[in-house]
Order: C-alpha cells, then sequence, then structure tokens
C-alpha cells in the first residue's frame, strides 16, 4: 500500500528549499497552496519543538541539520493529525558517524541517502573512511584499482552534505592499515612491518603531505581524522635496519611522526585534528589498549609533555559497563583533555547486521559520555559485505537515546522514516540468530553463520562443528519471514529480499558438510547418493543467491571489490558440481573411500565447540590449504 503523500505550504527560510525538494519522495510530500501550512521558526535554544494548531504547524529548529529533523517530526505530526506538543533536546554536541570506503567503496548515490538520514536522525557529521580510495595528485599507484573516489565526487559530496547542514569529514590512515598500499612496488621504499609506513623517512612524509593537499582541495571543514590506530609493531621492521637499529623509545617515536603528521594537516588547513587512541596504551601496555587495573601506570613525565595538542578517539565496541568507561576515559586523559568516543554498529562479518548488539550498548555509551563530559559521539560502521541501510536501525537507535524526547512513539517514528517499525527492521539481524544462540557480545564481530556456512566446504567440513543441529529447517523459516516483510513499501525492503534468498539458499547449504559426513560414516550409500541428486537444485539456488547478490552489492558500492565475491559464490557453486561427481564415484564403487571424509571433523575454534562462532575467512572456510 503506497503512503498517501502528505500536501504542506512552507513558510520559512528559503535556504530549506533545495534540501527539502531532496526528500520528497523519501517522506511523501509535496508543496501545494492548498495543503497544511507548516512554518519553521529558529531559535537560539539547543531544542526542537514541534507545536500543532487549527491553522498550522510550527516547528522551531536551532541549526541547519536540526531544522531537517524537525521538519520531519512535524511533518509525521501532520500525517497523523497529532497537535501534542512534540519536544527533542540532544546530549550530545556532535553525533556522527564512519562509513567505511576502503574496501567497498561506497557509490555517490548511497553516500548522497545517507547524509539525507544523518539529517533527519539529527547527526551532524559524516566521516568517510578511506585508507587508500581516494585521488592524489601525482600518486597513480594510491588507490589503483580501489574504485577511489575523484576529487570531482569528493567535491560533490561535500556539496550536497552542506545542503543539510552535515559536516563530511575526511578519515584516513597516516601510519598503519596501509596493507594495499604496499601491493605495489612503487611504495616498497615506504614500508617499515605489516601494513605501517616506515616513519622519520622523508618520501613518507612527502606521501602524507600529498594526502592532506589532495583532501584540503576537496573538503571544507577544518576537522580530520588522521588514523593512526593498530600499528602496534612500528619501529620493529625495516625502520630497525634503515633508520635506527639503536632500539629507540617506540613511545617517543610515535609522538615525533604524530606531531609532524599534525604540522603538516594544520598546513593545509586541518586545524581540529584527531587520531584514535590506542597506539601508544598498546606499545606501553604489554598490548592492551584498555589495560586491566593490575597493569595500569601512569604515562612518564616526557610523554605527557612530549605529547601534542590533538583530539584523542576512544574507540571501545563491547563496553557495557561505565565505570570501565570512566576509568579508561581517566587514563586517555593524561595525554589529551580533548576526548571523544567511537561506538559501533554491529554486523560487518556477515551478510546480516548485529543491530541488537548495538542496541546492548547505547546506553552505556551514552552515560559514560555524559559522565565524562565528552559531548562527541561517533559510531562506527566497518562493513562491505552488506549496505550501510542495513545498519539504519543502529544509528536510529543511537540518535533517539542520545536525545530527550517528549511526545514521540519510537517505533512508529521508524516507520514514518524508513517504513518498517524498529522491531521490524531488527528483524534483518534474524540470519545470524539460529538454534538457542542468540546474539551476544563475546566478541566484537558478533556471530557471522550466514557467512561462514556458505563459504564452508561440504567434503572437508572445516567449520561443521559450529553449524547447529536444524538450522536448515530454521533458514527455512526465516525465509518466509523475510520475504513477507520485503513486500512492504520501503525504500530498504530489498535489503529484506536479499536476506529472505540468503536464508531459502542456506536451508539448502547451512548442513550439507554434515549430513554428507555422517551418512558416509554410517556407510549408508542410499542417502549419500540422494544428497548427490539434490546437489544440482542446491548449486541452483547458490548461483541464484549470488545473482541477486551482485546486484545489492552494486546498489550501495562501486562494483569495484564485486570481482572478490563472483570468485567466492561463483566457486562455491561450482565446488558442488564436484563434490556430486566425487559422492557419485563413492556411491557407484569406482572409488573405495572419499579422503576428505575419512578424517575426523574437529572444532575450528576448540574452546567453542558445538557453538556458532565469528569467522572472517572465506578462503580458511572454503579450503584447507
Amino acid at each position: 500500500m503506497e503512503r498517501k503523500v502528505i500536501k504542506i505550504r512552507y513558510a520559512g527560510d528559503g535556504f530549506f528549499l533545495a534540501g527539502l525538494s531532496e526528500l520528497r519522495k523519501q517522506l511523501g510530500f509535496e508543496f501545494s497552496e492548498n495543503g497544511r501550512l507548516i512554518e519553521a521558526v529558529l531559535s537560539d535554544s539547543r531544542e526542537i519543538t514541534v507545536r500543532g494548531g487549527e491553522e498550522k504547524t510550527t516547528f522551531i529548529y536551532y541549526d541547519k541539520v536540526s531544522f531537517f529533523r524537525a521538519f520531519s517530526l512535524a511533518l509525521q505530526a501532520v500525517a497523523e493529525n497529532n497537535l501534542k506538543t512534540i519536544r527533542v533536546k540532544p546530549l550530545m554536541k556532535e553525533l556522527g558517524t564512519m562509513q567505511n570506503c576502503s574496501v567497498s567503496v561506497l557509490n555517490l548515490p548511497t553516500v548522497k541517502q545517507l547524509v539525507r538520514q544523518h539529517a533527519l536522525m539529527g547527526y551532524t557529521y559524516l566521516e568517510l573512511y578511506t585508507e587508500t580510495t581516494y585521488e592524489i595528485p601525482g600518486e597513480p599507484y594510491f588507490g589503483y584499482k580501489k574504485g577511489r573516489y575523484t576529487k570531482e565526487e569528493l567535491k560533490e559530496m561535500v556539496s550536497y552534505a552542506r545542503l543539510f547542514g552535515v559536516e563530511l569529514v575526511p578519515c584516513i590512515q597516516t601510519l598503519g592499515h596501509l596493507s594495499q598500499l604496499f601491493k605495489w612496488e612503487a611504495y616498497g621504499e615506504l614500508h617499515d612491518i605489516r601494513d605501517t609506513l616506515l616513519v622519520d623517512y622523508p618520501r613518507t612524509y612527502e606521501l602524507i603531505e600529498n594526502m592532506l593537499k589532495s583532501l584540503a582541495d576537496c573538503f571544507s571543514t577544518d576537522k580530520i581524522n588522521l588514523g593512526m590506530d593498530e600499528a602496534y609493531f612500528m619501529g620493529f621492521g625495516r625502520y630497525h635496519w634503515f633508520i635506527d637499529d639503536s632500539g629507540p623509545d617506540r613511545s617517543l617515536l610515535f609522538i615525533r611522526h604524530l606531531k609532524r603528521v599534525i604540522a603538516l594537516a594544520e598546513k593545509y588547513g586541518f586545524t581540529k585534528p584527531a587520531v584514535w587512541f590506542d597506539n601508544l596504551f598498546e606499545i606501553n601496555y604489554k598490548g592492551y589498549i584498555t589495560p586491566p587495573v593490575w597493569l595500569w601506570r601512569d604515562f612518564s613525565r616526557e610523554i605527557r609533555e612530549s605529547f601534542p595538542k590533538v583530539r584523542l578517539i576512544f574507540w571501545n565496541y563491547v563496553i557495557r559497563d561505565t565505570a570501565e568507561f570512566k576509568r579508561f576515559v581517566g587514563y586517555i586523559r593524561q595525554l589529551s583533555p580533548d576526548v571523544s568516543f567511537a561506538s559501533m554498529a554491529h554486523g560487518y562479518t556477515s551478510f546480516a547486521p548485529e543491530n541488537r548488539i548495538t542496541e546492548r550498548l547505547v546506553d552505556t555509551a551514552r552515560e559514560g559520555c555524559l559522565q565524562c563530559g565528552i559531548d562527541d559521539l561517533l559510531v562506527t560502521w566497518w562493513g562491505s559485505k552488506i549496505s550501510p541501510f542495513a545498519v539504519l536501525p543502529s544509528y536510529y537507535n543511537y540518535a533517539e537515546k542520545t536525545s530527550e524526547s517528549e511526545g514521540i512513539d519510537l517505533e512508529k517514528r521508524c516507520k514514518f522514516l524508513f517504513g518498517y517499525t524498529y522491531s521490524e527492521f531488527c528483524l534483518l539481524d534474524s540470519p545470524n540468530v539460529i538454534g538457542n544462540e542468540s546474539s551476544e557480545l563475546a566478541v566484537a564481530e558478533g556471530n557471522n553463520l550466514p557467512f561462514y556456512a556458505l563459504a564452508n566446504d561440504p567434503l572437508c567440513g572445516l567449520l561443521d562443528r559450529h553449524i547447529p543441529d536444524g538450522a536448515q529447517e530454521e533458514y527455512a523459516a526465516k525465509a518466509a519471514e523475510l520475504k513477507e516483510l520485503s513486500e512492504r513499501v520501503s525504500p530498504y525492503a530489498y535489503i529484506f529480499e536479499l536476506e529472505s534468498i540468503l536464508c531459502e539458499t542456506l536451508s539448502h547449504r547451512a548442513e550439507l558438510g554434515k549430513n554428507i559426513k555422517a551418512a558416509y560414516d554410517k556407510e549408508d550409500k542410499a542417502a549419500l547418493k540422494a544428497i548427490a541428486e539434490k546437489l544440482p537444485q542446491t548449486a541452483e539456488k547458490l548461483r541464484g543467491f549470488h545473482k541477486s547478490y551482485r546486484s545489492y552489492f552494486l546498489s550501495f558500492a562501486k562494483p569495484q571489490g564485486s570481482e572478490y565475491w563472483d570468485n567466492s559464490l561463483g566457486g562455491a557453486a561450482f565446488r558442488l558440481e564436484i563434490v556430486k561427481d566425487v559422492l557419485e564415484a563413492y556411491v557407484e564403487g569406482k572409488t573405495e573411500w572419499i579422503a576428505e571424509l575419512e578424517e575426523e571433523r574437529l572444532p575450528l575454534v576448540k574452546s567453542k565447540d558445538g557453538e556458532i562462532i565469528s569467522w572472517r575467512d572465506w578462503n580458511g572456510a572454503a579450503s584447507s590449504l
């Protein structure tokens, strides 16, 4: 059933008309002289108010981005004929998300749609995480074949975000996480160890300056996230051989590098730099980025006094204890008083999100920030397999729970914005929840059974011990449930459709390896023959998912990277033809045994035998090599 179009007359600042025009289709309204009068009033108070009357609906906003949240609340009030007063007071000065554009590079329509949703929910900024996926003049191998953003694309996104008052912020890497850079011989001389740049080396700083110069041409912000997380082995590689073999203090080495990069950032107008907090902690505390009480010791006076002025981003993707939150912030503030917090929208390892895991983290994040005086909260998204819109429930939950509100039904509000209530939208998580398992916070990655059940080789069965009995039957039921939800009128119905096809495929594929092994161990050739006869149907289901997934992937990302899934999913379907041949040869007596099935199945993670786990390596599930 199509949403009824709401006719309105708008009275307010004409600046916002361009942004409102972009929202007409999603929110279902049109401008009409006969429509309901909606009046916009600017206020100095950081609070949104919506009041309905007989002749008009008035909303009060306080800046550009709050305008769109306030307008959508007023429009919803008109649609529901609600005359009650609505109030929303954000508890954070800054609320942002970080979008991973380093593996699957989000295409321009996706970024623009994210900007619109950010404005409607009240997010003030959006970080684009780009390790090597942006253009640098004079550096042709930087982001080569990765679908890197051109300068024109970045400028277009920044300009579009400006319509909605959303600040686009570059989020890059200037120390670690640059493995893609070192694929190319052109950057071999800059390599220290693992994915880390060689510090104290002139060409390294030439590259970093080129990064910052290029970004400064594209972005209009004075903020930048310079990265520098998880470069824990810096100084242990080629640095030791070619720069300094005397074993320098790596904490001071990191600080020296940080100062040089900050100076370059400021040179190009990025006067509000930030870095992830953890590198110095790991160097000092034996691998702990959040050291336990027994290990903690104050940073030395030399480190504290030499540490530069920079915002430190405290990231923790599982914390649920406010006291622990406050303790860690206290440690971090020994280095810098300027601290922000980063949580995560969960589900980045699977073909389905984990919004319910995120839900359990929001209260701690909010209370921790408020009690520590932190007014900048970032929700990161590290996914590359699924659309960032699959975690919209997480963004929505953070936006609503970091605001004080009156007169808002959160379920109805979510449905007005996205076409699903919050509870319905979170059913996108359901492919990850099978058997007695529920999404728990054992690891930041959550559980990703749908991913490794597709990758798990039917003969090698490396992950058989982590696939629950009855999974296929449960997936069949979930396929029907998700299919029904996909028939709603919503811009996100296609995500439910994709997950329905995923579950239908898993209803044939998930326990295949276990069933083959069980029949083989019983020497039940009749059962093996029956399995072999059904393999063409299973392969066809897998090819169908592959085709649907490719369309889904291209809906949110540039095509670069899709070839990985063509090879992986296409290879998995072809492998079933081989499995059929192997089983038939054994059943017909052409072979005396099947070597892969002779060995006992062992749990891949011994401590979690029989449990669903998180397994991120497709190749490690598909092959024992």
